[in-house]
């Protein structure tokens, strides 16, 4: 009994938490944004970020803060289909975007390359679509 209590006392505060105006947290990116008609997906917490691709992924430790003028920057690492890598040696990468009501609209570019891996557009809580038919992400 006591530890349901102790439970729902920390469920309590943290939606009265994260529901006070004057929070810091307004200033976050989070939520799940994906796009029915890609494979592309982006969850983002207070704690970092993820962004999937279709045959890879760019991850960062870092929030997504949001700029007084919507937009965003984060700087993160890239791993490829099917590579283990270390993470202390996986390419840097950023992702900037900018933010519009429930629309996230996002581009990655691969620093130590500048290759630019696309800019996508993100709707929150659309999930991706799976392509059956392909791609098969090589090993």
């Amino acid at each position: 009994m006591r530890n349901s209590l102790v439970v729902s006392a920390l469920i309590a505060l943290t939606v009265l938490g994260c529901s006070d105006p004057s929070s810091p947290d307004q200033n976050l990116l989070t939520g799940r944004f994906g796009s029915s008609s890609s494979t592309v997906e982006l969850v983002a917490i207070r704690a970092g970020t993820e962004l999937n691709l279709v045959c890879s992924s760019v991850s960062s430790d870092a929030a997504v803060v949001i700029r007084s003028d919507s937009q965003f920057s984060v700087a993160g690492r890239y791993f490829g289909s099917g590579l283990l890598q270390d993470p202390a040696r996986a390419p840097h990468a950023l992702l900037r975007g900018k933010v519009m009501n429930d629309t996230v609209v996002i581009s990655v570019t691969i620093i130590e390359t500048g290759s630019d891996l696309g800019t996508f557009t993100l709707i929150r809580d659309q999930l991706p679509v799976p392509d059956p038919s392909g791609p098969v992400c090589p090993l």
